[in-house]
C-alpha cells in the first residue's frame, strides 16, 4: 500500500501496480513487448478499494492514519534540515497478530522526493524546477547514453559511480542531519545481525 503527499492521502488514493502483461497491453493499447513490461500505476479511491474487497474499511483507515502521522512528522523534520518533503511512499503490511506495521524504509531519498527549502520560492518565481535531492542522476546518465531500460545497461564509468555515491552521501547527511560513517563490514552478516538472525 502506498501513500504519498497529504492531498493524495486526504482524497483516499493509494497506488496499485496493475497485474499481468496482457492487462498492461490492453491498457496501453499496444501489443509491443516493451510496453507490456512497463509498470502502470492506477489510483483507486478509498470507496473503490473497500467495495472490491481489496482492503477492509478498518485497515484502510488505520493505514491512512499512520501515513498521515508519518508524513506530518517527516515534513517537520525535513524543514529543520532545510528541505521540503514533496512526496513519499510508505509500505505497510500485517504482522502475525493482524496489526498494521510499516515494513520498509521511510523518508529516504530512495522512497521520497525532497526540494531545497531556501531556493524553492525563487525557483518557482523564475519558472524553474526547484533544486531537488533525488536518485535521478544515474537514471539521467543512462538516458543520455540511449538506454531506456531494455536490454543490458551500459557499464557505469568510475566517475559516474563516484558522483552518484557522493550525491547520495550528501543526501544522507542533509536528510538525516548526521555525518556519514561508512560501514565497511560485509553486508550479509550485518543484515543478519540487524534482523536478529545471529
Amino acid at each position: 500500500m502506498g501513500a504519498t503527499n497529504p492531498e493524495d492521502a486526504k482524497e483516499g488514493t493509494v497506488r496499485a501496480l496493475y497485474g499481468s502483461s496482457i492487462e498492461r497491453n490492453a491498457i496501453h493499447g499496444s501489443d509491443s513487448p516493451e510496453n507490456a513490461e512497463k509498470e502502470l500505476l492506477f489510483f483507486f479511491s478509498r470507496a473503490e478499494l473497500i467495495a472490491c474487497g481489496a482492503i477492509s474499511e478498518e485497515l484502510y483507515d488505520g493505514a491512512h492514519a499512520i501515513a498521515q502521522r508519518l508524513f506530518a512528522e517527516g515534513t517537520r523534520f525535513a524543514e529543520k534540515q532545510g528541505l521540503i518533503l514533496v512526496d513519499t511512499k510508505y509500505e505497510m503490511g500485517l504482522d502475525a497478530k493482524g496489526e498494521i506495521v510499516v515494513i520498509d524504509e521511510i523518508h529516504t531519498p530512495d522512497s521520497s522526493r525532497y526540494w531545497q527549502l531556501d531556493s524553492y520560492e525563487s525557483a518557482l518565481a523564475e519558472g524553474r524546477s526547484p533544486a531537488a535531492i533525488d536518485k535521478e542522476y544515474v537514471r539521467l546518465w543512462l538516458g543520455e547514453q540511449g538506454y531506456k531500460g531494455d536490454g543490458t545497461p551500459p557499464e557505469l564509468p568510475i566517475e559516474v559511480r563516484v558522483e552518484a555515491a557522493t550525491r547520495y552521501i550528501r543526501a544522507f547527511e542533509q536528510v538525516s542531519g548526521r555525518a556519514f560513517d561508512a560501514n565497511l563490514e560485509p553486508p550479509v552478516p550485518r543484515i543478519r545481525r540487524n534482523l536478529g538472525l545471529e
